[in-house]
């Protein structure tokens, strides 16, 4: 019995992909060490099938709220962690389709209360984990976090260029050139 890898080699979300099966899962990591240099590996939490029952059904995709995360006292300090921070990347990892294939700023706003949350669990228990940890992935959770932050500004500059259209009040009258520069600069970010 082995375990089916998929390698997405695109940037895009289910395109030019390829599926390995390795008899273990250290095999899989060999697979993902062999790769060309310039791709990286990225983990997804849904397969296919749920985003093929979304294309049936012409569901549009829906930003994805936290859940709640259950822990106890009888847990390790390593064990408490890794189930809240577990809960945090499946939140982050449930909106990101919809960070990349919509203009829907809850998308952004749910990506950045995960990546909020897991911060905040690693300087909770930055006692309990390892250095290393700490010192490779806080900062490129705080990267993210500044990206999609930023994100989050220009989703707020087009929403309140709308608000105030030309003729309006507070509007402009370069409105659609600087709302069209504001959601293409939102759309780099």
């Amino acid at each position: 019995m082995g375990i089916e890898t998929e390698l997405n080699l695109s940037p895009t979300p289910g395109v030019a992909s390829r599926r390995l099966k390795h008899p273990l899962l250290a095999d899989r990591f060999s697979a993902v060490a062999e790769l060309p240099p310039g791709l990286s590996p990225h983990p997804e939490a849904a397969g296919k099938l749920p985003s093929g029952h979304r294309v049936r059904l012409d569901e549009s995709l829906q930003p994805v709220k936290a859940l709640p995360i259950e822990t106890n006292g009888g847990m390790t300090a390593v064990a408490g962690f890794r189930t809240v921070a577990l809960a945090c990347l499946t939140h982050l990892q449930s909106n990101e389709h919809g960070l990349c294939e919509s203009d829907n700023p809850e998308f952004v706003h749910q990506a950045r209360v995960a990546i909020r949350r897991l911060r905040s669990a690693i300087r909770v228990w930055k006692p309990s984990l390892p250095q290393e940890f700490v010192a490779s992935f806080d900062p490129l959770w705080q990267a993210l976090a500044r990206q999609l932050g930023e994100t989050r500004n220009w989703d707020v500059s087009c929403r309140n260029l709308a608000v105030h259209p030309p003729g309006v009040p507070g509007g402009r009258r370069d409105y659609p050139s600087v709302a069209v520069r504001a959601k293409t600069l939102r759309d780099q970010s």
